[in-house]
């Protein structure tokens, strides 16, 4: 049997190189790319809250403290987020609202000028928690330093300066009582608002501590009163002139979308004084 033998001459060279080119780009176009490999981006994650779409997570917002979170987030979570001031957190933008379709469910419903976060909390020593969804406002969830210096600064308007008086304003002696008002009322302080998008009602409850004298102090819930039956008396037994100082506390709690009562842990303080003079009584001989 005769065997031929082709040998390739130089110009063959080209046209061969060219055929093995086109096959090899043929075999990689057809080969499919697997997601994660370094020829491809990988696949986005699938999103765990059923009522939002979206690939990315941005961290919007972080911080540390404690968090006033909206009612839409449940109890437990809230109770823990309001009551953990060494705990870290992030709030992440998980639907991107920049497209019609961009969300759904829940998420659609937040104001145009808010955004749908998802909260994620860390407690010291601790893993990181997910504590659920919610819309927000432009400046992201509330820290509770935030809200109570909100109620305090509120507090402190709606609550009048203390004005205190005495009977009697004048003539005083000693071993007689001299009857004291703060110049407030002792009714609880009460009032529903809207903060941070959440419904809070607050409360106050006032206390007095009275100072008469070096020494002679006197902490009561009543306001006083220049009538028999005030509360707040004192009788001085040596004459002289006195400097008599009251100052109040107004103790704050507050409920935000009906989780509390949150104590205010700064309460709103007033100091004011009033001076007299208290006179030596005198014996009168009548005839």
């Amino acid at each position: 049997m005769t065997v031929h033998r082709h040998h390739l001459t130089p110009r063959h060279t080209p046209v061969v190189i060219a055929i093995i080119v086109i096959g090899l780009a043929a075999l990689w176009l057809a080969t499919p790319v697997r997601a994660g490999s370094s020829l491809a981006p990988s696949a986005p994650e699938t999103a765990t809250d059923l009522d939002v779409i979206g690939d990315d997570e941005i961290d919007a917002f972080v911080g540390t403290g404690s968090l006033i979170l909206p009612g839409r987030i449940g109890s437990p979570a809230r109770q823990a987020a309001a009551s953990c001031p060494g705990c870290s957190w992030r709030a992440v933008l998980t639907c991107d609202r920049t497209t019609a379709t961009a969300c759904r469910g829940a998420a659609r419903t937040c104001a145009y000028d808010s955004q749908w976060l998802t909260i994620y909390v860390t407690a010291p020593g601790g893993v990181e928690q997910w504590l659920g969804s919610a819309c927000f406002g432009p400046g992201g969830p509330a820290s509770r330093a935030s809200v109570e210096q909100a109620v305090t600064q509120e507090l402190s308007r709606r609550v009048p300066p203390l004005s205190p008086a005495m009977s009697p304003s004048a003539g005083a002696l000693v071993y007689l009582p001299v009857r004291f008002t703060c110049g407030q009322s002792d009714a609880e302080l009460t009032w529903d608002w809207t903060l941070a998008g959440m419904a809070v009602s607050v409360a106050s409850d006032p206390r007095w501590q009275w100072r008469f004298e070096p020494g002679v102090d006197l902490v009561t819930p009543q306001a006083g009163s220049l009538n028999a039956g005030g509360g707040v008396e004192h009788a001085f037994v040596q004459a002289g002139q006195y400097e008599v100082q009251v100052s109040s506390v107004w103790q704050g709690r507050y409920w935000a979308d009906g989780l509390g009562p949150l104590t205010v842990q700064t309460p709103l303080r007033q100091v004011a004084q009033i001076s007299l003079d208290v006179g030596q009584a005198r014996a009168v001989l009548v005839r």
